[in-house]
């Protein structure tokens, strides 16, 4: 999949008290997830035993559109006002995201930090109001203003990649199962930024060499579905011993991932992967 069809991830902040109207925003988005348009996601899409804060940092800084429902419960959550709204503007502001707000019911919000922005429904008339004729009539106008962004995002996107498509590519990879008659044992050649592991290629910040057998890689994820990737390669959430193929510059092999952890530095998400080639000659 192209950076251009990536659906666009939209993470929805709201307080818990409008679980059930977050609900019925999701059933009217519906179909822009079935067209790839979007994909959405919230809290309530954590896994068991998983760190709560971590996931929701984790889609924070990296969604490309940030949904605050807006309530007077909304206004009154430390965590929603303090934390998730603080992180959106500040992505928004570094023009990394786009945040609406979305106002679902009657509250006090002038003067609010999200206040500057164009919020939905029109005219930020409450979706809980007597002025629509049914909430059906204010979500649906709430989806077609996702809609409208959404698609100007992927237009963007779709522009942005064919001009990529018109430059000279500035890596070339060799294909990783390339057979070899012996263990090579050069270093690699860093002719560039792009590495590729598990058949995926990732932009890297770096890539260390530790006695001809460890290598150490640094990758910014550029979107939610590279993201995916790296946490899938994590140790504990792989089959075990199953390798992966890796290639970097004018060399390609098999290894086997020691280590794949994510940090977040200066609000970016940043992960290093070591991997240890394999001797595919040996039985």
């Amino acid at each position: 999949m192209s950076a251009s069809d990536e659906p666009l991830e939209i993470v929805i902040s709201y307080a818990h008290r409008d679980q059930a109207l977050k609900d019925e925003l999701i059933v009217h988005l519906s179909p822009l997830r079935r067209q790839g348009i979007i994909a959405d996601w919230h809290d309530r899409d954590i896994d068991a035993g998983a760190d709560w804060k971590r996931e929701i940092d984790t889609h924070f800084n990296t969604a490309g559109m940030i949904l605050l429902l807006v309530s007077p419960d909304f206004i009154a959550s430390d965590y929603c006002y303090e934390i998730e709204m603080k992180r959106a503007l500040e992505r928004h502001d570094a023009g990394e995201c786009r945040v609406i707000p979305v106002f679902l019911r009657a509250c006090d919000w002038k003067g609010a930090p999200f206040g500057r922005l164009q919020g939905l429904p029109d005219d930020a008339i409450p979706v809980v109001s007597a002025q629509w004729p049914s909430r059906d009539d204010a979500f649906l106008r709430v989806a077609q203003g996702i809609r409208r962004v959404a698609e100007k995002w992927h237009t963007e996107k779709t522009t942005a990649a064919a001009k990529v498509a018109g430059t000279p590519p500035t890596v070339s990879v060799p294909p990783p199962f390339a057979p070899s008659g012996r263990e090579t044992t050069q270093a690699i050649d860093d002719s560039g930024p792009g590495v590729m592991i598990d058949g995926k290629y990732f932009e890297s910040d770096s890539v260390i060499e530790h006695d001809n057998s460890r290598f150490e890689v640094r990758i910014a994820p550029l979107s939610a579905e590279e993201e995916a990737d790296l946490r899938a390669l994590r140790p504990d959430q792989r089959p075990a011993r199953r390798a992966v193929s890796f290639a970097h510059g004018n060399e390609g092999f098999m290894a086997q991932v020691r280590l794949a952890r994510s940090q977040s530095t200066a609000g970016h998400r940043v992960w290093t992967v070591e991997l240890e080639r394999i001797d595919t000659n040996r039985h």
